[in-house]
């Protein structure tokens, strides 16, 4: 075989390229097209061309990068066989990159997919150098049999080459390349940060910008009549316990002195600003509000060594509440009385308050039951004794027990360092009720109001749960309310300090061991066997390993036309990276011509647990799909695109762990494009008709614990892609399948998980199955010219059919979350 060489000097953005030795077929042109462009957008432009022929076997040339350009990509085309090239790679850098589109067999490369053989250079600082031998000759159809019959069968055990290699020879093979896909997930990690910083930058600058104007709107507040806000609240205090000095009259000579500029706030003060900002007006509305059936609902404070400045701060934010209707519980297992006396001063003033001095201290739980020993309201609250109340709190939650019928409601809430409560550490919106997230955190915490007859219906407070007792409680009341309310307000400021668990969870230990007993004891008493564990950075988010003896069939269905190289590398790597035994594969093929797939297709049936079902008519997703499940023999079907690599060897595994719970519907995956950012991580409804839906986590970058550590844990999603998604068979029976005649080929997936949702199935992604996602890969995206009228007709459909649901606001997502990017603070809404 002759040799076709090509040797790259690359040097920042300068690339020197020389091609010699091209022999070829007589008949045969080549071109060869240099294209520039930048890696995250992974769009090309060609910025020269040149043609190759037996005349012209020599070409020496020089390509300049163009501005903000990262990436060179080679391409040889012109021919209408198969390429065969062997690559060879020197580099003297760790900041290279090289990528094709090949599949490595017994140390040849191959590319029968395409005509097109392609390399991609992707560099990260000046100064790189390295050398390229590129061996190139074009195969003519049938030629070579043996290799093209070797590189289809691989994984076949009667495979020649598979025999040559033994088991063990085979999983150190398998063991090296994982080390080299680790290596080069790091650097591409790397390179990625590098080309968003600018990025990054730019939108904290544009952030700023917006929290400023957000500032001016708030001047014109009275903010220190606000009693509400746990600032005012401080000031207030404040002001009433000190002592304001006599004023020193001023002589004519006396000037006074020109006051300090202020410093410029930072973008949380000034958010912490809007959070705790409150309008008068609506204060005064909801004091003059006459309830028709008021329910007293009594706060539980178990108070322990409490900071004076903490407690007055406290008792003043409940008395502040526009609700009157309260009583204010505390029991004290402080040592000595004078946090007693400071609470027994309030008491001559306000009868709703009592208070119990406890004998001893028995821990939170049970001085929090000694609280409700005291509570003469129907409805109990949950305060900790050194945090604050917004005025609004007791209004909203009495509103949703009246109006909702409610038996347990909660609220946003937000955390705040020390004693200034606009110096802000965090907020969190939390989504409406979602069981698996509270199985997976605490995500309720505060602020919470509940019957109190369902707080002794579930056991109360247990000992020996300390600093997890509220997840105990909440995990047991789950098995008894009946109506969960959300406020989606902040409405609670918890204070961080030394020793608080709103401060670091490691000062509180035992409160982790406390979580992994709390999930693992409601979880026993439905019938599960489990392992809980965390996370080192954030200990009491868990994960819940769910223990089965039974390991059902799966059916994993594959649409496919002709695309060789990704549908085996699909299958690949579905083989060889995927823990669960128990599956079969179905792929649905689409009129499928090119040889290459067609001698695959042979080589795969020869396994007894793969099918090729033929579907040939014009493309329909959804219809090719519902014609795939007819010869599915799985209890659990996962939908699967050819353009996914499985890259976690227990994804199948979590999801069938999922699926195999009968409140579940579908289960979806974390999806990641190829520079190692989200594609997928669930999907939220909205934010509006014209936007029907939205990926969760889009361009987060791979290994981020996401908004309040969402991604560490199965959350529940109105929906998720059918680019990996399973869902047992008789549910998606239930449900009628994809809707083949309104969505065609978008849609059609989310279309089936509202409907699985209106069935009252919970829909789950799980951050645990992780696959790349090369997306639009085999069909191309639905934005070019052919495709736009299809996709927006589709979108008409979805809004038509789903639009009250969107006009209602996906319920597990927060409305003061931004939807681009998703989960960032979107401010304060006008």
């Amino acid at each position: 075989m002759a040799e076709n060489a090509i040797f790259l000097h690359y040097h920042g953005p300068k690339v020197d390229i020389i091609l010699d030795s091209m022999e070829q077929h007589a008949d045969m042109k080549y071109r060869v097209l240099y294209e520039a462009g930048n890696s995250s957008a992974e769009a090309y432009a060609c910025i020269r061309e040149e043609t190759v022929s037996a005349k012209r076997s020599v070409i020496r040339t020089e390509i300049t990068l163009p501005e903000e350009a990262d990436t060179l990509r080679i391409r040889v085309t012109g021919a209408d066989a198969s390429v065969l090239y062997h690559l060879r790679v020197t580099a003297e850098t760790d900041s290279l990159s090289i990528s094709s589109n090949a599949a490595h067999v017994d140390g040849v490369t191959f590319v029968f997919d395409t005509p097109d053989a392609a390399l991609t250079l992707v560099s990260g600082k000046k100064g790189d150098h390295m050398q390229i031998r590129f061996d190139l000759r074009l195969l003519k159809e049938g030629e070579d049999d043996a290799r093209l019959d070797a590189l289809c069968s691989y994984c076949n055990p009667d495979n020649p080459v598979r025999r040559k290699a033994g088991q063990a020879e085979l999983e150190i093979i398998a063991e090296q390349q994982k080390m080299l896909d680790e290596k080069q997930r790091v650097i591409d990690e790397t390179q990625r940060i590098l080309n968003e910083s600018d990025a990054a930058l730019k939108q904290l600058r544009s952030d700023y910008s917006s929290l400023q104007t957000q500032f001016e709107q708030v001047l014109d507040s009275p903010f220190w009549k606000v009693s509400g806000p746990a600032r005012s609240l401080l000031t207030s205090i404040r002001n009433r316990r000190a002592e304001a000095p006599a004023e020193e009259p001023q002589t004519p000579e006396e000037k006074p002195e020109e006051p300090a500029p202020e410093p410029a706030k930072s973008a949380k003060r000034l958010l912490a600003e809007a959070i705790t900002r409150c309008d008068e007006a609506v204060l005064a509305e909801q004091r003059a509000r006459v309830f028709k059936d008021p329910v007293t609902i009594s706060i539980l404070v178990p108070l322990y060594n409490t900071p004076e400045q903490f407690l007055r701060e406290l008792i003043a934010s409940v008395q502040a509440q526009t609700y009157p209707h309260w009583q204010l519980c505390m029991a004290d297992a402080s040592n000595g009385d004078s946090v007693g006396d400071i609470v027994r001063e309030y008491m001559k003033t306000d009868s709703r308050i009592s208070y119990q001095k406890l004998a001893e201290n028995k821990g939170i739980s049970m001085n929090t039951n000694a609280c409700e020993k005291l509570a003469e309201g129907s409805y109990l609250a949950l305060l900790d004794h050194d945090d604050l109340l917004h005025p609004s709190a007791l209004y909203d939650a009495a509103d949703a027990i009246e109006t909702k019928n409610a038996d347990f409601v909660y609220s946003d809430e937000m955390v705040f360092n020390g004693d200034d409560v606009l110096d802000l550490k965090t907020v969190h919106y939390k989504p409406d009720y979602a069981y698996d997230d509270l199985l997976g955190n605490n995500y309720i915490c505060h602020f919470s109001v509940f019957r109190k007859d369902l707080f002794e219906k579930s056991g109360m407070l247990r000992d020996g749960y300390e600093g997890s007792q509220d997840h105990d409680l909440f995990l047991r009341m789950s098995q008894y309310w009946q109506n969960v309310v959300h406020i989606p307000e902040v409405r609670y400021y918890w204070r961080s300090h030394a020793g608080s668990t709103a401060s670091a969870v490691g000062t509180k230990s035992y409160a982790i061991l406390s979580g992994y007993k709390a999930v693992h004891d409601h979880l026993k008493t439905k019938g599960f066997e489990t392992q809980i564990t965390s996370y080192p950075k954030y200990e009491t988010v868990y994960r819940i390993r769910y223990e089965r003896r039974e390991k059902p069939l799966v059916s994993v269905i594959i649409p496919n036309k002709d695309h060789y190289a990704l549908l085996k590398n699909c299958i690949d790597s579905l083989i060889l990276h995927t823990d669960y035994a128990n599956y079969e594969i179905v792929i649905a093929d689409n009129g499928s011509t090119q040889a290459s797939v067609l001698h695959y297709y042979r080589q795969l049936e020869r396994y007894g647990n793969v099918r090729i079902v033929h579907w040939d008519e014009p493309f329909n997703f959804a219809a090719i799909n519902n014609e795939a499940v007819k010869f599915a023999k799985g209890k659990h079907l996962l939908f699967l695109n050819n353009d996914t690599e499985v890259i976690s060897p227990e994804w199948m595994d979590e999801m069938v762990s999922m699926c195999e719970q009968e409140r579940i519907g579908a289960a979806g995956a974390l999806l990641y494009y190829k520079n190692q950012t989200i594609q997928h991580g669930g999907v939220i409804l909205g934010p509006d008709r014209h936007n029907v839906a939205s990926h969760a986590f889009l361009f987060y970058p791979r290994g981020s614990a996401g908004y309040m550590s969402k991604l560490l844990y199965v959350r529940d999603t109105m929906a998720v892609t059918a680019a990996c998604m399973m869902v047992r068979k008789d549910v998606f029976e239930k449900a009628g399948g994809f809707d083949a005649e309104t969505f065609a080929v978008a849609y059609n997936d989310i279309d089936l998980c509202m409907k699985i949702c209106t069935l009252g199935y919970t829909n789950v992604m799980v951050p645990w199955a992780q696959l790349y996602h090369y997306e639009s890969s085999s069909r191309g995206s639905d934005l070019t010219e052919e495709n736009r009228g299809r996709f927006e007709r589709e979108i008409a459909a979805f809004a038509d059919r789903w639009g009250e649901w969107i006009d209602r606001g996906d319920p597990y997502y927060n409305r003061h979350l931004s939807f681009n990017p998703t989960f960032t603070f979107q401010g304060e809404e006008e």
